[in-house]
């Protein structure tokens, strides 16, 4: 009886490790989460602020419209081969 009873004060020690260490562990993972959609943000303000970036989002819009290949080179004044790239990246 009595090592019954060590035991189970055993595996409730451990059990109450084991909540312990998840509780800690879900904390951590909802801290990284906001440190994600903080980078996110901060990624999309420097492309945003990026002048040769500014034409590739315009591009992927006018691509996603359905613009012609020469509608985006004139558009976004980009060369050809970009452009292309940009088509063959967008385009499904």
């Amino acid at each position: 009886m009595r090592q019954t009873l060590e035991k189970l004060a055993q595996l409730d020690d451990e059990l109450h490790e084991i909540r312990s260490g998840n509780q800690a562990l879900g904390k951590k993972v909802k801290e990284l989460i906001v440190s994600i959609n903080g980078l996110d943000d901060k990624q999309q303000k420097l492309a945003e602020h990026d002048p040769q970036s500014r034409f590739y989002q315009k591009a992927a819009k006018l691509i996603a419209g359905g613009a012609t290949l020469n509608d985006v080179m004139q558009e976004c004044d980009l060369p050809r081969a970009e452009a292309e790239l940009l088509f063959s990246l967008h385009q499904r």
